[in-house]
């Protein structure tokens, strides 16, 4: 979750649907409608999965866009894969199979392009850097732990860099380690 600090700076989408609808009213021509938003997004079901700058999650953009009638299509793209399909058509990627943005902002965000295909994975969440999830059950019940995903996985080789117990890691003492410029925290951390 944002800090409350930064409430004030997300985006509320009913904002946005009146500005489209504003700029949209005497249009004539059909529009499709793209965002590109920060953190997870299920581009297939144009949900967006976690919070970010955006406040709004698990709305279904195509039914509440769907009474504007001049946008005949939406899509919606994690904003780092954005970022590499529009490299990939019109920037310095376009004479590459393989390839990689990263993205930052706020965050550090990113996207890989394999064989001229956009790394999608089997939930199509794989490429982002940012908030990846981990599907550890095999269902998707797991966003609390895929958000810490990242870091489990720091505490994990840390505990073997240090041959202990990876029960005996946890956040906080990984944590404690780098600020204290232990070598292994400071290399996995900063890896």
């Amino acid at each position: 979750m944002i800090d409350p600090i930064f409430s004030d700076l997300k985006v509320v989408i009913g904002e946005i649907k009146d500005f489209i609808n504003n700029e949209l009213q005497n249009n004539k021509e059909d529009v499709c409608l793209g965002f590109a938003i920060p953190g997870v997004v299920d581009f297939k079901n144009t949900l967006v999965k976690t919070e970010s700058s955006f406040k709004n999650i698990d709305i279904d953009f195509k039914k509440y866009f769907s009474d504007i009638p001049a946008i005949k299509q939406i899509i919606l793209l994690n904003d780092g894969k954005a970022a590499l399909l529009g490299e990939k058509y019109y920037g310095n990627l376009s004479d590459v199979e393989n390839g990689f943005v990263i993205t930052i902002g706020t965050a550090i965000g990113g996207a890989a392009l394999l064989n001229n295909k956009l790394l999608r994975g089997s939930h199509n969440f794989a490429g982002e850097y940012s908030k990846q999830f981990a599907y550890v059950t095999g269902d998707d019940k797991d966003d609390e732990i895929s958000i810490y995903c990242g870091l489990l996985q720091a505490c994990y080789r840390f505990a073997f860099a240090k041959n202990i117990s990876p029960s005996t890691i946890d956040k906080t003492k990984l944590i404690d380690a780098y600020i204290a410029n232990d070598t292994d925290a400071v290399k996995i951390i900063e890896e």
